[in-house]
This record gives C-alpha cells, sequence and structure tokens, in this order.
C-alpha cells in the first residue's frame, strides 16, 4: 500500500478512487475467506454471463438473421417442388417407353404376319414352278429361282420371330443400360426381308 501514497498523480478528483481501492486492498489482503468468496463470486458471475449470453443468442439469432430462414424454407419448398416434377416426369418417361415397347412388338407381329404371307406365296409359286417344270413347261432355272426365293421368304420370317421375342422380353423385363425401363432399342437386331 505504500505504493500508492508514493505516487505523484494523486489528486483530489482521484481520491475517493484510491480511497475505495485501499479499503478493498485491506479487506482482501487480511481475511482470506473473504477473499475466496469474492473470488467465487466473479466466477459464478461470469459464468452466468456466458449463460446467459448463449441463451439470449438462441433466442435473438432467429430474429437477427434478416429473413434467412424464410429463404431456407422457400429453398426446401422449391426442392420438394422439383423432386416431386423429377419424378412425374420419370414416370411419364417410363409410361412413353412402354408405350413405344407395346408399338415395337405391334409391328413386330404385323411384319410377322407379312412375312408368313410372303412366304406362303413363294411356297405355293415354288409347288406351281415345279408341277410347270414336271409338265415340261418351265426349264430347271425357273425352279431354281423360285427355290431361292422361297428360302429367302423362310429366312426372313425365321428372323422376325427373334425380334419381335426380344421386344416382348425388353417390355415384361427392365433392362440395365437404359435405366431399366426396359425398352433397349439399340440392343435389338435390324431385319429386312427380301423376296
Amino acid at each position: 500500500m505504500k505504493w500508492l501514497n508514493n505516487v505523484k498523480w494523486l489528486n483530489a478528483s482521484t481520491a475517493p478512487t484510491i480511497g475505495i481501492l485501499r479499503i478493498a486492498y485491506k479487506l482482501l489482503v487480511n481475511d482470506r475467506s473473504k477473499f475466496m468468496a469474492l473470488l467465487v463470486g466473479i466466477i459464478f458471475a461470469v459464468f452466468l454471463m456466458v449463460q446467459m449470453t448463449s441463451m439470449f443468442s438462441g433466442i435473438t439469432a432467429p430474429v437477427f438473421e434478416g429473413g434467412t430462414l424464410w429463404y431456407k424454407r422457400k429453398a426446401a419448398v422449391a426442392n420438394y417442388q422439383e423432386t416431386g416434377s423429377l419424378y412425374q416426369r420419370a414416370v411419364l418417361s417410363a409410361f412413353a417407353q412402354v408405350a413405344d415397347t407395346l408399338c415395337a412388338v405391334q409391328h413386330d407381329a404385323e411384319i410377322l404376319q407379312a412375312q408368313d404371307e410372303a412366304l406362303a406365296a413363294a411356297q405355293q409359286a415354288l409347288h406351281l414352278v415345279q408341277a410347270n417344270f414336271q409338265a415340261g413347261l418351265v426349264n430347271y432355272s425357273n425352279v431354281l429361282i423360285a427355290d431361292v426365293q422361297y428360302h429367302q421368304a423362310k429366312i426372313a420370317d425365321l428372323q422376325t420371330i427373334p425380334a419381335r421375342y426380344q421386344d416382348t422380353v425388353a417390355l415384361l423385363s427392365p433392362s440395365v443400360e437404359d435405366g431399366g425401363t426396359g425398352s433397349n432399342k439399340s440392343a435389338r437386331p435390324k431385319h429386312t426381308a427380301t423376296i
């Protein structure tokens, strides 16, 4: 405390403050239990201030976010709507692919029917040319031409059957390449009929 008496900057305006400091110093130095009580009180006050600050920051944070929660809600609603539209688009795409596959199966059935008719006509023509050959009306080259045409019609007829089965399988089972929709037309072989 001697240093307080020897300080030159003491004047009348700082005297009350110095007096309070002297009293506090004497109380704290002379009584250890009061010093510990003061120390515990200061620690408790700091702890209480930290707790109150965290509590008030939790209450006042939404007020001072400037509409962030509203925009987050709006973004969540937009995300939900986007997900719904993506799902709707996927379902419509799946229905379109199933419709395309059904059209392909129907087209394959029409081709198979046309190939069956062409095969029947080629077989009938072959029998007629063979009968004419036996009667001596045509030469053997006409029989060979009719036979080649019959076999070409038979090959074309046989090629339409696997394509029809493949389209039917594509309709009934999902494929991995096209996302599980079952209409992978790129894997289907191209078939042409020549008569």
